[in-house]
């Protein structure tokens, strides 16, 4: 048996800005990891920098090849977690609704196992704070990420 994270967020931008604000480099680092690497086609690949502002705590690093990319659609890739296997699943929709977006995540195959729970819940809440910030971002209010995360300087 295994467990899923199914979040969904309404934010007030074009389908085409959301759908780059998840694809290209640029743009995720305006919201979301620190430092991107992004190759955003089918089979393409991607590489998420999470550096937080506490030196005792390990740069996080994602790695992998996007499994599906429909333009102003659908993103899915694999999610590795160093020391769990299987590897878990991100899928994401998007759908225009009015002047607004709705993306709608599911981060699929986590154990249901006891020992699974702290990184099912950190992730949950990450998932959850990242897509706010999205939001905020997005709706022109000021990046939250500040307060634990080392972020690229924009010119």
């Amino acid at each position: 048996m295994s467990r899923t994270i199914n979040q969904s967020i309404r934010v007030q931008a074009s389908l085409g800005a959301i759908f780059k604000a998840f694809t290209e480099a640029n743009e995720m680092e305006r919201w979301w990891p620190s430092a991107v690497e992004s190759d955003p086609k089918t089979g393409g690949s991607f590489k998420y920098s999470f550096e937080l502002l506490d030196p005792s705590v390990p740069v996080e690093v994602r790695v992998g090849k996007y499994t599906k990319v429909v333009t102003n659609q659908s993103l899915s890739y694999p999610w590795n977690i160093p020391g769990m296997q299987p590897s878990t699943n991100v899928a994401i929709e998007f759908s225009a609704d009015g002047g607004e977006t709705v993306v709608t995540l599911e981060h699929s195959g986590w154990p249901s196992d006891e020992a699974s729970d702290g990184v099912f819940s950190m992730h949950e809440q990450g998932w959850g704070g990242f897509l706010q910030n999205l939001k905020i971002v997005f709706e022109g209010g000021q990046d939250i990420r500040p307060t634990a995360m080392k972020m690229k300087t924009k010119a």
